[in-house]
């Protein structure tokens, strides 16, 4: 579940509180702090959507995404949604690895992004290292 409160701070932003492992809903501006990690996800934009508008399983779709740690550097990636390289949708930071599972709405059918409620489902995780997940020293 997900709670949103508007921002003291700023008129455009939105804060909301998430859990790891369940689906975590952003829009652009709006910023989860977690509930049980020490951490937030800050979407800053949708940047590209060349998916198809009458199928939107095709093409590329790319939000940037920062991550936020209650101490620390922030630190900004871009995910993808893209079939045929399904590892773009994933990052691994502070410990935790974040998914981007769909971007909602779709392009338009003029090809330009829409303006408004688009929003970005996500999961975010603990991720714990298996042999094999970082070079040998």
């Amino acid at each position: 579940m997900v709670h949103r409160t508007e921002s003291p701070h700023s008129t455009t932003s939105r804060r909301s509180s998430g859990s790891l492992g369940t689906l975590l809903e952003l829009r652009p501006g709006e910023q989860i702090q977690l509930l049980d990690a020490p951490i937030a996800l800050r979407l800053a934009a949708v940047v590209a959507d060349s998916r198809a508008p009458d199928d939107p399983s095709t093409g590329r779709c790319t939000v940037r995404l920062s991550v936020v740690p209650e101490r620390g550097e922030v630190s900004t990636f871009y995910l993808s949604l893209e079939p045929d390289a399904p590892e773009l949708a994933s990052v691994s930071a502070f410990g935790y690895r974040v998914t981007l599972h769909e971007v909602t709405p779709g392009p338009a059918q003029d090809g330009v992004l829409p303006h408004g409620d688009r929003a970005a489902k996500l999961t975010i995780e603990r991720h714990v290292e298996r042999f094999g997940d970082s070079p040998n020293p």
